[in-house]
């Protein structure tokens, strides 16, 4: 709108200056197929966003508030609200491509797991959103979050609740997540009522099976008692008092992780583990691609799954 044959083209053709653009994409990721695939919907978003001097594109309902206040009370949309939607709006359409890539990728997958064709895609495509704020990075002056995948499903983490104790750090998650997993796949392949473990700087110095909770944590314990203080602590089934005293007794945990927690149990933690973060928590989903970053670029492998019985295994000293 600074130029003045656009201006006069307009003018001549009794064209009104289009100020808002507010467009919602077919819903893809929640029906995904060929014909939830839109194309009008990101060429009119893109073309929005690309003149954000002059006009406010609006991808998100929630942003819908604050576009009708301005224009109420502005007579319209302001520059760094525009610059913000604009930023959103690209990233909107980025992570709608990138949901209809990873489509691709895991029909792809599917198909040629039983050929034993290669299962890494050629191309990797993320579009993350911050999901929770964290105590800090892995150093103390180190700012860190979690993000999650737009429009990926919730994973475990995002409907935990936290029981007691300061706000999670990074490697409070990163070694709750490596231990919860972890039980999960022990619990499932041995076949047992009940499994623990203990997780010590993203390794595990403890991991045990038993005949009830109380038992398996005792176990897991015992494995490295010394390593187990300032440690993660998942286990596979309710905590009741009983197992509330023995984590009690036992040095200090920085997390508890378990299905459920009873009143007592607690009651327990609130009085003699202040600090000690207890997470009541679902089970973890599936794992997809893993990836490192390394100097300019990534590794990608496959999940790491058990997949030898106990039967197969061998001590050697």
């Amino acid at each position: 709108l600074d130029e003045p044959t656009h201006l006069a083209d307009l003018k001549a053709r009794r064209i009104e200056p289009i100020g808002v653009v507010a467009c919602n994409l077919y819903p893809f990721r929640s029906d995904p197929s060929v014909e939830m695939i839109d194309i009008g919907g990101p060429t009119m978003v893109r073309a929005a966003a690309k003149n954000f001097a002059h006009v406010a594109v609006v991808v998100d309902p929630a942003d819908y508030g604050i576009v009708l206040d301005e224009l109420k009370s502005e007579g319209g949309v302001l520059a760094e609200t525009r610059r913000r939607l604009a930023r959103a709006a690209f990233a909107h359409v980025a992570a709608y491509d990138a949901a209809i890539v990873s489509w691709f990728d895991e029909n792809d997958r599917r198909a040629g797991a039983a050929e034993g064709r290669d299962p890494l895609p050629p191309t990797v495509h993320l579009a993350l959103e911050r999901a929770q704020d964290l105590r800090y990075g892995e150093n103390p002056h180190q700012a860190g979050a979690r993000y999650r995948s737009i429009g990926g499903g919730a994973g475990w983490w995002d409907s935990v609740v936290q029981h007691g104790g300061r706000e999670l750090s990074y490697l409070n998650l990163f070694d709750a997540d490596a231990a919860w997993r972890l039980v999960h796949e022990v619990v499932q392949l041995e076949g047992a009522p009940a499994a623990a473990v203990i997780v010590k700087h993203a390794n595990p110095c403890g991991v045990a099976v038993g005949p009830d909770l109380a038992t398996a944590y005792a176990r897991a314990f015992e494995a490295d008692p010394i390593s187990a203080f300032g440690g993660i602590v998942a286990l596979s089934g309710p905590v009741n008092a009983q197992v509330g005293e023995a984590i009690v007794a036992n040095p200090l945990a920085d997390v508890l992780i378990a299905p459920s927690f009873d009143g007592d149990a607690l009651k327990q933690f609130s009085e003699r583990r202040k600090n000690m973060r207890a997470l009541e928590a679902v089970a973890p989903g599936p794992v997809g691609l893993v990836l490192r970053q390394i100097d300019g670029g990534w590794l990608v492998q496959e999940p790491d799954r058990l997949l030898a019985d106990r039967g197969s295994w061998r001590v050697v000293t």
